[in-house]
């Protein structure tokens, strides 16, 4: 494993060592979990993440999303700040920002240039249609979106997962091997978050997304970080036309 000081260093502030070395943001010296913890963990992720969700895009219409996913914010933010084993700096971690911002903005500029290239070609009428034909709608999501939404994703997605399941990961394993198997877990329950909206674009663009995003919130400790690549992503969604397909859905049930 890398030294804790370099890990620190990495995450763009000076943590304790107890708190940042390895994949994820657990304790060094947290107990092992016993097999009922085990079974508990991976039973209590499965229904929070797989079946939850299922449940939810079953919902009887006019249901609001954001009142469930600002209640599991709530609910995950409380279990983070009460774990002592958690560094609460990771919720802000401005430093993770600028460690990142270079790379963060770099696959954005491409990400940009692909997904216009692809509006063109597949549904052209939807090209920046949002921004032109509902300027000021676009203005509220442009500034709403991210606060409303992001963030409040990030701190369950990324800090919650990652806190919370790392220690599922194997002992046995490389620390490479465990990295990318919690960025995977990471990934795929963002994604299938994403269901309630009925098409497969909705769970295509958000099992990438959720890779970028896992993986910026495991290199700077940040959900700052996460939360601006995340930001900058659907804003550009939308600005696109293609944010309809990320809101009430394209796919009748």
């Amino acid at each position: 494993m890398k030294p804790a000081a370099m890990d620190r260093e990495q995450c763009g502030v000076d943590q304790p060592a107890v708190a940042v070395s390895g994949p994820c943001p657990v304790a060094l010296d947290a107990p092992p979990l016993s097999a009922s913890d085990r079974v508990y963990l991976w039973v209590e992720c499965a229904t929070l993440f797989a079946v939850l969700p299922l449940m939810l895009a079953f919902r009887p219409p006019g249901s609001g999303i954001f009142l469930f996913l600002w209640s599991a914010a709530v609910i995950c933010l409380t279990l983070l700040v009460r774990d002592a084993s958690f560094d609460r700096r990771r919720l802000w971690n401005w430093g993770g920002v600028g460690t990142q911002i270079g790379r963060v903005l770099g696959l954005f500029a491409v990400g940009v240039l692909v997904g216009v290239a692809l509006t063109w070609l597949f549904v052209p009428d939807r090209l920046f249609a949002f921004p032109l034909e509902r300027t000021r709608l676009w203005l509220a999501v442009m500034m709403l979106y991210p606060v409303l939404s992001v963030v409040p994703q990030n701190v369950v997605y990324r800090a919650f997962i990652f806190h919370r399941y790392a220690r599922l990961m194997p002992s046995a394993w490389s620390e490479v091997r465990q990295r990318w198997t919690m960025i995977a877990l990471s990934a795929v329950a963002f994604s299938w978050a994403h269901v309630v909206f009925w098409n497969l674009f909705a769970l295509g663009v958000t099992l990438l997304g959720g890779v970028l995003f896992a993986y910026t919130y495991q290199r700077s400790r940040s959900v700052a970080a996460a939360s601006v690549e995340h930001a900058l992503y659907g804003c550009g969604i939308f600005t696109l036309g293609l944010g309809v397909y990320l809101y009430h859905g394209a796919v009748g049930r």
